[in-house]
């Protein structure tokens, strides 16, 4: 997971349930991408690629209006 944290991303996308809690738990944003160990994580979530790109652009329009 190390890897992950040293990005030093605005936001990730994740579908491993360790992961997202992880990444939650250090207070970094993070979409859930479903799969069928993850299905009872809270969102924001992404079904598809599709959802993941509208998720990102509603992220990028909040940081740019704050």
């Amino acid at each position: 997971m190390q890897e992950k944290t040293a990005v030093g991303a605005d936001l990730y996308i994740e579908d491993s349930p360790k992961n997202i809690a992880t990444l939650r738990g250090e207070g970094q944003r993070t979409i859930v991408f479903t799969n069928s160990t993850n299905e009872d994580l809270a969102g924001p979530r992404a079904d598809s690629w599709e959802e993941v790109v509208d998720l990102v652009l509603q992220e990028k329009a909040a940081w740019e209006g704050s």
